[in-house]
């Protein structure tokens, strides 16, 4: 009990006792921040190269290319349903991402080693595609494996008196996330003239190696959660609970053996299994679904950064300034503009806004 005059501090299980508010960052975000650099580095180090690796090492056409990019795109972001599903039910956030990042880590260095010539000689050819399937496969599993937890993570390191620091703290996330990615989109596509695929695989293998050991030496200083079942899961139940009592409730209109039980809502049905908060919360996120419809068009044109957009650059003129740039280095304007806007919006547009009495909403 707090004595007279002085504020209650506030505890959660995992979390440092602070007096509320608190505006001290959590001593485990720096070693998540760290991580999440070298891990962007790594991702988009490999995928800025791997459309020319795939037409200038492996001899694919640009079409087949194309479709071997995307469909390593899918893969991973497909995966990130199993890491969600491992997080949430089985072995929690930490043990996902430290036991999905040494996949990761091996499947960057398949992509290294196989990129080297000779290694992957069948008979009288040369270049053999079994080393770019197998580390491909690996790494999309391991990217897409750790994209959902990661974010998620950084939030549980924040009490309840440090809630008004997440939005900046994801905002810097989002920023380590770019600084990886451009580093890396300007760095890869010179150590692969320069030097050679292989090298240029190396150097993500040795930084996601490196991101790995940062993420496991703050193992102590990590606010853990244990895992309390799929969000997808139990989502998906609801939804199911919702529809059934639907269906009951419309039957029971023409038939006398049915009982009537009229709803205010059709997932009301799901509040005889799971507490209001939580229908409430699939509620609320249901009711913003629409907002996502156009994102698949986006990214179905965004993601031909990585392919068609690369061999359209080899075509093109690229001398900026006296120097000219590589085709895979065109991507890296994306990142580059979310590094000058991210500070840009959160500590002079938005912060202006809320002084003019009209802050943002999420959505907006």
């Amino acid at each position: 009990q707090a004595h007279r005059g002085q504020a209650p501090k506030m505890q959660r299980a995992g979390y440092e006792e602070v007096d509320p508010p608190s505006n001290r960052w959590p001593k485990s975000v720096k070693f998540i921040m760290l991580n999440e650099i070298c891990e962007r580095f790594s991702y988009y180090g490999l995928r800025a190269i791997l459309a020319l690796y795939l037409v200038d090492f492996l001899l694919f056409s640009e079409d087949t290319s194309t479709v071997i990019v995307h469909a390593f795109t899918m893969a991973a972001y497909s995966s990130s349903l199993l890491g969600g599903y491992l997080s949430d039910s089985i072995l929690g956030k930490y043990k996902t991402i430290l036991y999905v990042s040494l996949i990761y880590v091996l499947g960057s260095t398949v992509l290294a080693v196989t990129a080297i010539p000779g290694v992957t000689t069948v008979g009288d050819q040369e270049t053999h595609w079994w080393g770019v399937a197998v580390g491909l496969g690996l790494v999309a599993l391991g990217t897409g494996g750790i994209k959902p937890v990661v974010s998620t993570f950084v939030g549980d390191q924040f009490g309840p008196s440090q809630a008004h620091l997440l939005p900046t703290i994801f905002h810097m996330f989002y920023f380590c996330i770019n600084l990886g990615a451009f580093a890396s989109m300007l760095m890869n596509p010179i150590i692969r003239t320069q030097l050679s695929y292989s090298v240029a695989f190396g150097l993500p293998a040795f930084l996601l190696l490196v991101a790995t050991l940062i993420f496991f030496l703050g193992r102590n200083k990590y606010s853990m959660r244990p895992p309390t079942g799929s969000v997808v899961y139990t989502s998906l139940d609801m939804i199911r609970l919702g529809i059934a009592g639907r269906c009951r409730t419309f039957l029971s209109r023409f038939s006398n053996s049915v009982a009537y039980h009229p709803t205010a809502t059709w997932l009301d049905p799901a509040l005889k299994k799971y507490p209001k908060q939580m229908v409430d919360d699939l509620r609320a996120a249901l009711s913003v679904l629409t907002v996502f419809i156009p994102i698949p068009l986006f990214w179905a044109l965004y993601d031909q950064s990585a392919s068609r957009w690369i061999f359209q650059a080899r075509n093109m003129d690229r001398h900026i300034w006296g120097y000219e740039l590589e085709s895979d280095q065109i991507p890296a304007i994306s990142p580059l503009l979310v590094l000058l806007f991210v500070p840009l919006f959160d500590r002079g547009i938005y912060k202006l806004l809320a002084r003019c009495g009209c802050p943002p909403r999420p959505l907006q």
